[in-house]
């Protein structure tokens, strides 16, 4: 009896952690969408509106989910507060304290770090090219992954399924 209880909750284990990976590659998406959201509303402000950059992330992160609501918040003050620092400098810290929760891969902040490396200090046309690039790859991944995601959260989840009966069957 004891047996068959601890193969059940090894079962229930491996089938969580397939249905938790699978959850993980949906959450990756969605921030993705996310991250191109706010790439879009920041090439608006600074091609339209012509907004100052901390005036413009405020407005942004009104609109936006968290934690990039606060990410883009914390931004803007940090941008007040340290006029002379870099841009650059002052975005990777924000990503790396603010958006180190997310459900994002490492390459998909390095290339979010990138896009907030060139923003700031350039003219206008360059800030706006390097937005544009910034949401055509993102844009190329989005559909890939949109692409993939069915076949690999199916993947994941029969995974842990299958390897929590193998267990189960071995260990009986």
């Amino acid at each position: 009896m004891l047996k068959l209880a601890g193969a059940g909750l090894l079962l229930f284990a491996c089938a969580g952690w397939g249905f938790s990976v699978s959850w993980q590659l949906w959450e990756r998406m969605r921030d993705l969408r996310e991250l191109r959201r706010i790439a879009a509303l920041l090439r608006q402000e600074i091609s339209y509106a012509g907004t100052a950059l901390p005036e413009a992330l405020g407005r942004i992160a009104k609109k936006v989910s968290r934690p990039f609501g606060e990410f883009l918040d914390r931004l803007a003050q940090e941008l007040v507060k340290y006029p002379g620092d870099s841009f650059g400098m002052i975005f990777a810290e924000q990503v790396d304290e603010q958006l180190y929760r997310t459900a994002l891969e490492p390459q998909d902040l390095a290339d979010f770090k990138e896009l907030g490396r060139y923003l700031g200090y350039l003219d206008k046309e360059m800030q706006l090219a390097n937005l544009d690039l910034y949401l055509a790859e993102t844009e190329e991944k989005l559909a890939r992954l949109t692409q993939e995601l069915p076949a690999r959260r199916k993947l994941f989840q029969v995974l842990g399924v299958m390897a929590g009966l193998f267990l189960a069957v071995l260990f009986l």
